[in-house]
């Protein structure tokens, strides 16, 4: 994974037969990872559910504005203009992006890693705990 190139961009195809909310066609570059991929087709489609998971509604009001990034050995959190970095053997980096090329920058204090780390092993144990599922919310007729 490339922490350094620029966004790469998450394509969304809906046919306005299947969106009760007609959707026109846009581009829309809004900050989002691809766990908020699912949230924003359930709500495009009218699906009512309960879930645990991270993933949220893109295109809705108060959408964190922010990516998750993460391989088998670094975790990321990008939140527009920075990318704080979660190393092996508790290193952290942290980039500024500017005209859409990455600066790096001093860390001071575990400054933003706390979140980054708060995300992950959330994620982690709400998984390992079996917490993360998800049903449909069935309305009463």
């Amino acid at each position: 994974m490339d922490f350094f190139s620029p966004p790469h961009r998450i394509t969304l195809i809906c046919s306005r037969m299947s969106s009760p909310r007609h959707i026109e066609p846009r581009e829309d570059d809004t900050l989002v990872s691809q766990i908020d991929v699912a949230p924003t087709l359930l709500a495009l489609l009218n699906v009512d559910y309960l879930s645990m998971a991270f993933g949220t509604d893109m295109l809705a009001k108060g959408h964190p504005h922010r990516a998750l990034i993460g391989n088998y050995e670094y975790l990321g959190y990008f939140d527009g203009s920075d990318l704080t970095i979660l190393q092996p053997r508790q290193r952290i980096e942290r980039y500024r992006y500017s005209d859409g090329r990455p600066e790096k920058v001093a860390v001071s204090n575990d400054d933003g890693a706390e979140r980054v780390r708060a995300y992950y092993q959330t994620a982690a144990q709400t998984y390992k705990d079996g917490l993360n599922e998800w049903s449909r919310v069935v309305k009463a007729q």
